[in-house]
């Protein structure tokens, strides 16, 4: 009985060593839906210092009665995106505005923006 504990011991520590983890996400799906996140929100008068890489716009739509209705948080997501792709780290927002609905989409916002690549000393 003394010698069945450590042996028992001994056999599971050896099924430890050799663990593979595998998993049905995907590396890349989860890196865009953060890649947002890797994006400084500005907003006020004037952009902060940094090259501007292009001016954006992202629009919120409300396709179908079912779906949520369109936000400005939802379309700032989609600029903060797009200025990553385009290796952006900072995004000032110039405006947001709220469109009326139309056959495309019961309710719209559209933002716009500049993205920029913002050096902070």
């Amino acid at each position: 009985m003394r010698l069945a504990t450590p042996i028992t011991l001994l056999l599971l520590s050896g099924c430890g060593a050799h663990f593979e983890f595998n998993s049905n996400l995907d590396s890349q799906a989860a890196q865009n839906y953060f890649k947002a996140g890797s994006v400084t929100l500005y907003q006020g008068e004037a952009p902060p210092p940094g090259r501007g890489l292009g001016w954006l716009e992202a629009t919120s739509c409300q396709q179908r009665s079912t779906d949520p209705i369109a936000t400005e948080a939802d379309a700032r997501t989609q600029l903060r995106y797009n200025t990553a792709e385009l290796g952006g780290n900072a995004l000032w927002i110039n405006r947001c505005v709220s469109l009326p609905g139309s056959s495309q989409c019961l309710t719209a916002i559209t933002c716009y923006g500049q993205a920029l690549v913002h050096h902070e000393d």
